[in-house]
Protein backbone atom coordinates (compact mmCIF):
# COMPACT_ATOMS: atom_id res chain seq x y z
CA UNK A 1 0.00 0.00 0.00
CA UNK A 2 1.15 3.25 -0.98
CA UNK A 3 0.08 6.70 0.94
CA UNK A 4 -0.12 10.12 -0.71
CA UNK A 5 -0.86 12.81 1.32
CA UNK A 6 -1.79 16.40 -0.17
CA UNK A 7 -3.27 17.61 -2.99
CA UNK A 8 -0.04 15.56 -5.07
CA UNK A 9 -2.11 12.55 -4.88
CA UNK A 10 -3.68 13.77 -8.52
CA UNK A 11 -0.64 12.53 -9.45
CA UNK A 12 -2.62 9.01 -9.51
CA UNK A 13 -5.78 10.50 -11.54
CA UNK A 14 -8.87 10.72 -9.53
CA UNK A 15 -8.56 11.42 -5.68
CA UNK A 16 -9.17 13.65 -3.13
CA UNK A 17 -6.78 17.16 -2.11
CA UNK A 18 -6.49 15.14 1.56
CA UNK A 19 -4.49 12.34 -0.20
CA UNK A 20 -5.18 8.51 -1.77
CA UNK A 21 -4.26 5.01 -1.02
CA UNK A 22 -2.65 3.50 -4.07
CA UNK A 23 -3.00 -0.60 -3.57
CA UNK A 24 0.11 -1.84 -5.37
CA UNK A 25 -0.27 -5.28 -6.81
CA UNK A 26 2.45 -7.74 -7.20
CA UNK A 27 3.77 -8.40 -10.85
CA UNK A 28 5.08 -11.16 -12.75
CA UNK A 29 9.22 -11.16 -11.85
CA UNK A 30 12.07 -12.89 -14.45
CA UNK A 31 13.30 -15.19 -11.94
CA UNK A 32 10.95 -18.55 -10.77
CA UNK A 33 8.80 -17.98 -7.74
CA UNK A 34 7.10 -20.64 -5.67
CA UNK A 35 5.63 -19.70 -1.99
CA UNK A 36 3.03 -21.33 -0.05
CA UNK A 37 2.03 -20.22 3.43
CA UNK A 38 -0.26 -21.25 6.07
CA UNK A 39 -1.39 -19.29 8.64
CA UNK A 40 -3.32 -20.70 11.77
CA UNK A 41 -4.16 -18.59 15.23
CA UNK A 42 -6.14 -18.05 18.00
CA UNK A 43 -9.92 -18.15 17.76
CA UNK A 44 -9.90 -20.15 14.78
CA UNK A 45 -7.99 -18.44 12.52
CA UNK A 46 -7.23 -20.85 9.24
CA UNK A 47 -5.49 -19.42 6.34
CA UNK A 48 -3.54 -21.05 3.26
CA UNK A 49 -2.32 -18.53 0.56
CA UNK A 50 0.24 -18.86 -2.59
CA UNK A 51 2.32 -16.88 -4.96
CA UNK A 52 3.72 -19.24 -8.07
CA UNK A 53 5.76 -17.15 -10.73
CA UNK A 54 7.60 -18.20 -13.97
CA UNK A 55 9.14 -16.67 -17.10
CA UNK A 56 8.95 -18.38 -20.67
CA UNK A 57 10.39 -17.95 -24.00
CA UNK A 58 13.41 -16.09 -23.05
CA UNK A 59 11.97 -13.79 -20.91
CA UNK A 60 9.59 -12.50 -23.22
CA UNK A 61 6.63 -13.54 -21.78
CA UNK A 62 6.11 -13.58 -17.64
CA UNK A 63 3.22 -15.08 -15.74
CA UNK A 64 2.73 -14.84 -12.11
CA UNK A 65 -0.30 -16.56 -9.82
CA UNK A 66 -1.26 -15.54 -6.40
CA UNK A 67 -4.15 -16.50 -4.22
CA UNK A 68 -5.52 -17.19 -1.31
CA UNK A 69 -8.16 -19.16 1.20
CA UNK A 70 -9.18 -17.89 4.89
CA UNK A 71 -11.98 -19.77 6.97
CA UNK A 72 -11.91 -18.07 10.25
CA UNK A 73 -13.52 -17.29 13.68
CA UNK A 74 -13.58 -14.87 15.94
CA UNK A 75 -13.77 -13.78 19.56
CA UNK A 76 -17.41 -12.79 19.36
CA UNK A 77 -20.30 -15.21 19.14
CA UNK A 78 -21.17 -17.12 15.73
CA UNK A 79 -18.41 -14.95 14.28
CA UNK A 80 -17.54 -16.05 10.70
CA UNK A 81 -14.88 -14.67 7.85
CA UNK A 82 -14.82 -16.78 4.60
CA UNK A 83 -12.23 -15.19 2.33
CA UNK A 84 -11.01 -16.54 -1.74
CA UNK A 85 -8.92 -14.64 -3.82
CA UNK A 86 -7.09 -15.51 -6.80
CA UNK A 87 -4.92 -13.11 -8.66
CA UNK A 88 -3.08 -14.36 -12.34
CA UNK A 89 -1.10 -11.69 -14.22
CA UNK A 90 1.17 -11.68 -17.43
CA UNK A 91 3.81 -9.37 -18.69
CA UNK A 92 4.68 -9.33 -22.30
CA UNK A 93 7.89 -7.94 -23.25
CA UNK A 94 6.90 -6.77 -26.57
CA UNK A 95 10.32 -4.64 -27.75
CA UNK A 96 13.50 -3.50 -25.59
CA UNK A 97 11.71 -0.48 -24.72
CA UNK A 98 7.88 -1.79 -24.68
CA UNK A 99 6.04 -4.26 -22.63
CA UNK A 100 2.52 -4.60 -21.99
CA UNK A 101 0.84 -6.05 -18.52
CA UNK A 102 -2.63 -7.48 -18.39
CA UNK A 103 -4.05 -8.58 -14.44
CA UNK A 104 -7.08 -10.24 -13.32
CA UNK A 105 -8.30 -9.77 -9.48
CA UNK A 106 -10.81 -11.66 -7.89
CA UNK A 107 -11.77 -11.71 -4.16
CA UNK A 108 -15.14 -12.95 -2.55
CA UNK A 109 -15.67 -12.24 1.39
CA UNK A 110 -18.57 -13.15 3.60
CA UNK A 111 -18.66 -12.75 7.16
CA UNK A 112 -21.13 -12.18 10.00
CA UNK A 113 -23.16 -9.05 10.07
CA UNK A 114 -22.07 -7.40 13.83
CA UNK A 115 -21.97 -4.20 14.96
CA UNK A 116 -20.76 -4.74 18.26
CA UNK A 117 -22.63 -3.83 21.35
CA UNK A 118 -24.72 -1.37 22.57
CA UNK A 119 -23.74 1.67 24.64
CA UNK A 120 -25.42 2.03 27.97
CA UNK A 121 -25.55 4.97 30.16
CA UNK A 122 -22.71 6.16 28.69
CA UNK A 123 -20.82 3.57 28.22
CA UNK A 124 -20.45 0.54 26.58
CA UNK A 125 -22.97 -2.29 28.35
CA UNK A 126 -21.10 -4.23 30.98
CA UNK A 127 -21.40 -7.73 29.10
CA UNK A 128 -19.23 -10.37 28.58
CA UNK A 129 -16.87 -9.48 25.46
CA UNK A 130 -18.56 -12.19 22.80
CA UNK A 131 -22.00 -11.45 23.58
CA UNK A 132 -24.01 -10.69 20.06
CA UNK A 133 -27.02 -8.98 19.41
CA UNK A 134 -28.10 -10.06 16.17
CA UNK A 135 -30.11 -13.06 14.56
CA UNK A 136 -29.93 -16.33 15.94
CA UNK A 137 -29.11 -17.59 12.59
CA UNK A 138 -26.22 -16.53 12.16
CA UNK A 139 -25.38 -17.40 8.73
CA UNK A 140 -28.28 -15.40 7.70
CA UNK A 141 -27.34 -12.44 8.79
CA UNK A 142 -24.10 -11.64 6.86
CA UNK A 143 -22.14 -9.54 5.02
CA UNK A 144 -21.12 -10.80 1.58
CA UNK A 145 -18.92 -9.07 -1.06
CA UNK A 146 -17.20 -9.81 -4.79
CA UNK A 147 -14.81 -7.44 -6.65
CA UNK A 148 -13.46 -8.56 -10.10
CA UNK A 149 -11.19 -6.55 -11.70
CA UNK A 150 -9.07 -6.56 -15.02
CA UNK A 151 -6.12 -4.29 -15.71
CA UNK A 152 -3.73 -3.38 -18.67
CA UNK A 153 -0.91 -1.66 -18.91
CA UNK A 154 1.16 -0.27 -21.09
CA UNK A 155 4.62 1.60 -20.89
CA UNK A 156 7.11 2.47 -23.47
CA UNK A 157 10.21 4.53 -23.92
CA UNK A 158 10.46 6.39 -26.35
CA UNK A 159 14.47 7.68 -25.43
CA UNK A 160 15.96 8.77 -22.41
CA UNK A 161 13.83 11.83 -22.04
CA UNK A 162 10.10 10.88 -23.04
CA UNK A 163 8.01 8.13 -21.72
CA UNK A 164 4.64 6.98 -22.11
CA UNK A 165 2.58 5.08 -19.62
CA UNK A 166 -1.27 3.75 -19.98
CA UNK A 167 -3.42 2.12 -18.06
CA UNK A 168 -6.94 0.84 -18.62
CA UNK A 169 -9.01 -0.79 -15.62
CA UNK A 170 -12.39 -2.29 -15.86
CA UNK A 171 -14.26 -3.27 -12.23
CA UNK A 172 -17.29 -5.03 -10.68
CA UNK A 173 -18.06 -4.53 -7.09
CA UNK A 174 -21.29 -6.15 -5.34
CA UNK A 175 -22.25 -5.71 -2.00
CA UNK A 176 -24.90 -7.55 0.11
CA UNK A 177 -25.73 -6.86 3.74
CA UNK A 178 -28.50 -9.66 4.72
CA UNK A 179 -30.12 -9.48 8.18
CA UNK A 180 -28.10 -7.00 8.73
CA UNK A 181 -29.03 -5.69 12.67
CA UNK A 182 -28.42 -2.25 14.67
CA UNK A 183 -29.32 -1.09 17.60
CA UNK A 184 -32.45 1.21 17.23
CA UNK A 185 -32.77 2.02 21.05
CA UNK A 186 -31.78 1.12 24.64
CA UNK A 187 -34.51 1.53 27.47
CA UNK A 188 -33.60 1.96 31.14
CA UNK A 189 -35.72 0.68 33.53
CA UNK A 190 -35.57 -2.77 36.23
CA UNK A 191 -35.11 -4.82 33.22
CA UNK A 192 -33.04 -2.52 30.46
CA UNK A 193 -33.94 -3.65 26.82
CA UNK A 194 -32.22 -3.18 23.54
CA UNK A 195 -34.48 -3.00 20.30
CA UNK A 196 -33.26 -4.15 16.94
CA UNK A 197 -33.46 -2.70 13.51
CA UNK A 198 -33.09 -5.24 10.31
CA UNK A 199 -32.02 -3.89 7.44
CA UNK A 200 -31.01 -5.41 3.57
CA UNK A 201 -28.86 -3.75 1.41
CA UNK A 202 -28.28 -4.37 -2.06
CA UNK A 203 -25.71 -2.45 -3.76
CA UNK A 204 -23.53 -2.62 -7.14
CA UNK A 205 -20.56 -0.42 -9.01
CA UNK A 206 -19.17 -0.97 -12.20
CA UNK A 207 -16.42 1.43 -14.07
CA UNK A 208 -14.29 1.33 -16.54
CA UNK A 209 -11.42 4.18 -16.25
CA UNK A 210 -8.30 5.20 -18.78
CA UNK A 211 -5.05 7.04 -17.43
CA UNK A 212 -2.57 8.32 -19.92
CA UNK A 213 0.93 9.73 -18.86
CA UNK A 214 3.58 11.26 -21.27
CA UNK A 215 6.69 11.67 -19.31
CA UNK A 216 9.12 13.95 -19.99
CA UNK A 217 12.96 15.05 -18.75
CA UNK A 218 14.59 18.59 -19.15
CA UNK A 219 17.12 20.18 -18.01
CA UNK A 220 17.80 24.24 -18.22
CA UNK A 221 20.56 25.87 -17.00
CA UNK A 222 21.95 23.15 -15.35
CA UNK A 223 18.62 22.45 -12.74
CA UNK A 224 16.92 18.75 -13.76
CA UNK A 225 13.18 18.75 -14.38
CA UNK A 226 10.93 16.28 -14.57
CA UNK A 227 7.75 16.94 -16.51
CA UNK A 228 4.07 14.96 -16.63
CA UNK A 229 1.58 15.21 -18.96
CA UNK A 230 -1.72 13.30 -18.42
CA UNK A 231 -5.33 12.79 -18.93
CA UNK A 232 -7.55 10.16 -17.30
CA UNK A 233 -10.84 9.62 -18.68
CA UNK A 234 -13.48 7.11 -16.94
CA UNK A 235 -17.09 5.49 -16.41
CA UNK A 236 -18.87 4.54 -13.73
CA UNK A 237 -22.50 3.38 -12.83
CA UNK A 238 -23.64 2.76 -9.19
CA UNK A 239 -26.58 1.46 -7.94
CA UNK A 240 -27.56 0.98 -4.32
CA UNK A 241 -30.92 -0.41 -2.83
CA UNK A 242 -31.82 -0.56 1.10
CA UNK A 243 -34.88 -1.58 2.95
CA UNK A 244 -35.41 -1.59 6.85
CA UNK A 245 -37.74 -3.02 9.13
CA UNK A 246 -37.12 -0.52 12.69
CA UNK A 247 -37.79 -1.90 15.80
CA UNK A 248 -38.02 -5.80 14.90
CA UNK A 249 -37.01 -7.38 17.88
CA UNK A 250 -36.91 -6.38 21.80
CA UNK A 251 -34.11 -8.40 24.06
CA UNK A 252 -32.89 -8.15 27.53
CA UNK A 253 -29.99 -5.77 27.52
CA UNK A 254 -27.80 -7.69 29.75
CA UNK A 255 -28.79 -11.40 28.65
CA UNK A 256 -30.38 -11.65 24.91
CA UNK A 257 -32.11 -14.41 23.96
CA UNK A 258 -31.73 -14.18 20.09
CA UNK A 259 -34.45 -14.66 17.51
CA UNK A 260 -34.46 -15.79 14.12
CA UNK A 261 -34.95 -12.41 12.51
Amino acid sequence: MTMLKGPAAVLYGRGSSGGIINRVTKKPLATPLAEVGVVVGTERQKRAEFDLNTSINDDAIRARITGAVEDSGGFRNDYFLRRQAISPSFLFNLAPDTKLTVQFDYLHDKRIADQGGPAYRGRPVDVPIGTRYGSADAGAGNVESTVKSVTGTLDHRFNDKWAFHSVVRNYEYSLGRNNYTTVSRVTDGPIPTVTLSVNQRNRNDRGTLWQNELTQKAETWGIQHTLLYGIELGYQDKSDRVAGAPGTTTYNLFNPTLQVT
